[in-house]
Protein backbone atom coordinates (compact mmCIF):
# COMPACT_ATOMS: atom_id res chain seq x y z
CA UNK A 1 0.00 0.00 0.00
CA UNK A 2 1.40 3.40 -0.96
CA UNK A 3 1.59 6.37 1.39
CA UNK A 4 -1.21 8.06 -0.56
CA UNK A 5 -3.42 4.97 -0.19
CA UNK A 6 -2.71 4.81 3.57
CA UNK A 7 -3.66 8.46 4.01
CA UNK A 8 -6.79 8.06 1.88
CA UNK A 9 -7.77 5.16 4.15
CA UNK A 10 -7.30 7.39 7.23
CA UNK A 11 -9.76 9.80 5.62
CA UNK A 12 -12.27 6.99 5.03
CA UNK A 13 -11.48 6.74 1.30
CA UNK A 14 -14.02 9.52 0.90
CA UNK A 15 -12.73 12.32 -1.28
CA UNK A 16 -14.96 14.81 0.50
CA UNK A 17 -13.80 14.08 4.05
CA UNK A 18 -11.27 16.66 5.22
CA UNK A 19 -10.66 15.51 8.81
CA UNK A 20 -9.61 12.08 10.15
CA UNK A 21 -11.56 10.32 12.89
CA UNK A 22 -8.80 11.52 15.23
CA UNK A 23 -9.43 15.15 14.25
CA UNK A 24 -6.37 15.66 12.01
CA UNK A 25 -7.08 18.09 9.16
CA UNK A 26 -6.30 17.05 5.57
CA UNK A 27 -3.46 19.55 5.05
CA UNK A 28 -1.89 18.73 8.40
CA UNK A 29 -2.03 15.01 7.60
CA UNK A 30 -0.27 15.60 4.28
CA UNK A 31 2.47 17.61 6.00
CA UNK A 32 2.90 15.01 8.78
CA UNK A 33 3.91 12.54 6.08
CA UNK A 34 6.41 14.94 4.52
CA UNK A 35 4.43 15.76 1.39
CA UNK A 36 6.01 17.97 -1.23
CA UNK A 37 3.31 20.44 -2.23
CA UNK A 38 2.85 21.57 -5.84
CA UNK A 39 0.10 23.90 -7.06
CA UNK A 40 -1.76 24.17 -10.40
CA UNK A 41 -3.48 27.55 -10.02
CA UNK A 42 -5.24 27.35 -13.39
CA UNK A 43 -7.16 24.21 -12.39
CA UNK A 44 -7.22 25.06 -8.68
CA UNK A 45 -5.53 21.78 -7.74
CA UNK A 46 -2.83 21.01 -5.19
CA UNK A 47 -0.67 17.92 -5.52
CA UNK A 48 0.87 16.36 -2.40
CA UNK A 49 3.69 13.98 -3.37
CA UNK A 50 5.24 11.57 -0.88
CA UNK A 51 8.71 9.98 -0.70
CA UNK A 52 7.46 6.76 -2.31
CA UNK A 53 6.30 8.68 -5.41
CA UNK A 54 2.60 8.37 -4.66
CA UNK A 55 0.46 11.50 -4.41
CA UNK A 56 -2.90 12.87 -3.39
CA UNK A 57 -4.48 15.65 -5.43
CA UNK A 58 -6.80 18.08 -3.68
CA UNK A 59 -9.23 20.42 -5.39
CA UNK A 60 -11.75 23.01 -4.29
CA UNK A 61 -14.28 20.51 -2.96
CA UNK A 62 -12.70 17.08 -3.22
CA UNK A 63 -9.47 15.07 -3.25
CA UNK A 64 -8.31 11.68 -4.56
CA UNK A 65 -5.26 9.49 -4.88
CA UNK A 66 -3.44 10.62 -7.99
CA UNK A 67 -4.13 8.70 -11.19
CA UNK A 68 -1.71 7.78 -13.98
CA UNK A 69 -0.67 11.38 -14.73
CA UNK A 70 0.26 14.33 -12.52
CA UNK A 71 -2.71 16.24 -11.10
CA UNK A 72 -5.21 13.55 -12.17
CA UNK A 73 -7.64 11.67 -9.95
CA UNK A 74 -7.57 7.89 -9.80
CA UNK A 75 -11.34 7.74 -9.36
CA UNK A 76 -12.10 9.34 -12.72
CA UNK A 77 -9.78 7.22 -14.85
Amino acid sequence: MTTAEKLAKQLGNDGQTWVTAEGIRFVDLMMQYGARKERDDERELTRYEFADGSAIVGGVGAWDVEGATAFSWEGVE
